[in-house]
């Protein structure tokens, strides 16, 4: 006996939804690109026509929102709302205080609607004039209860931190790469520069000592992302003054050798990464991330770039078929 036709959208999406969500699962596709994916795929393949219209051009027609959000609906209801929506890039940086560490979420891509509508994305290299990256931090300090000189040490920092590490974006996300290798390479280097920060930040031992990995391997992609961009060729090495010293002819920075001098050699990293010795402290640990975002953010900025992204801002046009309030 045939299966009787679905006699509702809602029912559609119930029968169809699942099925289409399983082969993005095997595609590993992200959960916050598979809605529109799929709302694609309805129009595509399951939708013959359109009374008073036609298919041409459907992502500028207003009735594909008909089809669009049901489905952002069904997978705000499999995944929860936070999920099944794309977040703008941020990533978690380090600040010292008193001595203690903190975790810092900085936010690398901004966007805003203007009052007619249209969407902003921009690229900020540094913090914008309306943030406050206090409000960044976790669990920080009361600053009512700071000295007005601690008070503005605390933002001093924060903002520098998170300054660095919006320059380090913008110069990797401009460079232009030899192959795909190499891009890919250079995508993992804010990775791992957080993996340093969450670590640093953890209040346990164990974790502090994975922290001058992450620190090494996150410089040491930045400096061979250099190298490989200017076609210079590097041996199979940890070592962050033996590749340094490939790279200085090129660019002569004399500022790169005095940051790698802060930074422990790769024996002691090494050491520190199988917990064979005692953990870093968190002033050694507060050098050693201060040190290697100064020397990527050099070499970042160093990377040659057909465009350059300097607080660079794009205005979208809305699709007609977006609602308020909807993504």
């Amino acid at each position: 006996m045939a299966r009787p036709l679905p006699v509702s959208y809602e029912e559609l999406l119930n029968e169809t939804l699942p099925m289409l969500d399983e082969h993005f699962i095997r595609q590993s596709s992200p959960v916050h690109s598979r809605p529109f994916e799929a709302a694609r795929f309805i129009v595509d393949h399951m939708i013959v026509e359109i009374t008073g219209d036609s298919k041409d051009d459907y992502l500028s027609k207003p009735w594909f929102s008909g089809i669009y959000l049901p489905v952002i609906r069904w997978y705000e209801q499999r995944y929860g709302a936070e999920i099944a929506h794309p977040k703008n890039p941020m990533v978690h940086g380090l600040v010292s205080h008193f001595g203690a560490l903190y975790a810092l979420r900085v936010e690398l891509v901004l966007s805003e609607v203007d009052c007619e509508g249209h969407r902003w994305i921009k690229f900020p290299k540094e913090v914008q004039l309306d943030e406050n990256p206090y409000n960044w931090l976790f669990a920080p300090p009361r600053l009512e209860d700071l000295k007005p000189s601690r008070r503005t040490s605390l933002l001093e920092t924060s903002r520098g931190v998170a300054n660095r590490l919006r320059s380090i974006n913008n110069g990797l996300r401009s460079a232009t790469y030899p192959n795909e290798v190499n891009r890919r390479m250079a995508s993992t280097i804010l990775r791992h520069l957080e993996k340093a920060a969450l670590d640093a930040t953890s209040r346990n031992d164990e974790s502090s000592t994975f922290v001058p990995w992450e620190l090494q391997m996150a410089c040491e992609k930045a400096i061979k992302t250099y190298l490989s961009q200017r076609k210079i060729t590097y041996p199979a090495t940890h070592d962050l003054r033996t590749l340094n010293k490939l790279a200085e002819p090129s660019h002569s920075w004399q500022g790169a050798s005095k940051l790698l001098a802060a930074f422990p050699l790769e024996p002691r990293v090494m050491r520190w990464r199988y917990a064979e010795i005692t953990p870093p402290t968190q002033a050694e640990l507060w050098r050693m991330y201060g040190a290697a975002v100064e020397l990527i953010e050099g070499y970042a900025d160093r990377l040659t770039k057909t465009f350059t992204f300097n607080s660079f801002a794009v205005k979208l046009k809305t699709a007609p078929w977006h609602l308020p309030g909807d993504a």
